[in-house]
């Protein structure tokens, strides 16, 4: 089955809003009483073969666009991590502004460089750290009976 114009509408909507599903699903043109019919419409949608195939072709044409690859970001951010405040100048990768201010006994220079924070907060959730560690344990439990070994 193709995907309809109506859907396709979705799908861009979706990609460029993808926090909320059922405001994407609204602008399509889709009727939804309230936002939890809108989101639950948009939940019945991205469960469609045809626009999951949709949405990750549209997703692999943008990545390729971008010439950016998850690696390229995990490097980033862990530069942004692991280098000193010290060693950023207006010339390095990671300086994102740069300003000076003159005064009559002295100049200043002032670097802004990306949050080493949220630089950890955004690659911990790529990294799935944030899930729980998952644990198994195995008891075996037997009643009124003796246990074979």
């Amino acid at each position: 089955m193709n995907i309809t114009p109506q859907q396709e509408k979705f799908v861009e909507l979706y990609l460029t809003n993808e926090k909320d599903a059922g405001s994407a699903y609204i602008k399509a043109g889709y009727k939804a009483k309230n936002p939890a019919t809108a989101h639950a419409g948009a939940s019945r949608l991205l469960k469609q073969p045809y626009v999951v195939n949709a949405i990750e072709a549209r997703r692999q044409k943008l990545r390729e666009a971008a010439h950016l690859s998850r690696m390229d970001v995990v490097g980033f951010l862990c530069d942004t991590i692991k280098t000193p405040v010290g060693e950023i100048d207006e010339n390095h990768k990671l300086a994102q502004e740069h300003s000076c201010e003159e005064s009559e006994n002295r100049s200043s220079s002032r670097i802004k460089m990306p949050s080493k924070l949220e630089a950890v907060k955004i690659l911990v959730g790529m990294m799935g750290w944030n899930e729980p560690e998952k644990h198994s344990h195995t008891m075996h439990v037997v009643i009124g009976g003796n246990a074979e070994q």
